[in-house]
């Protein structure tokens, strides 16, 4: 599921909800991502193995021209 929002700020968030395999496929790699992801599988891989469903959530800010081109 993703949502568009503008916050009070006025800066305008694409946020994004689903399968952990989903989304960690589709977050952009860098130093800090890859570091990031590393913790996060272990937390994933912990909950997955006691049974539990995990999901992602994910958010980019984008500019109001994209929105537009979006829109």
């Amino acid at each position: 599921m993703t949502v568009v929002v503008k916050t009070p700020e006025g800066q305008i968030k694409v946020m994004c909800k689903g399968a952990d395999s989903i989304i960690a496929a589709r977050i952009q790699e860098n130093e800090l991502n890859i570091s990031m992801m590393k913790e996060i599988d272990q937390h994933l891989d912990k909950y997955a193995g006691s049974g539990l469903r995990t999901l992602l959530l994910a958010e980019k800010i984008i500019s109001d021209s994209d929105y537009e081109a979006w829109k």
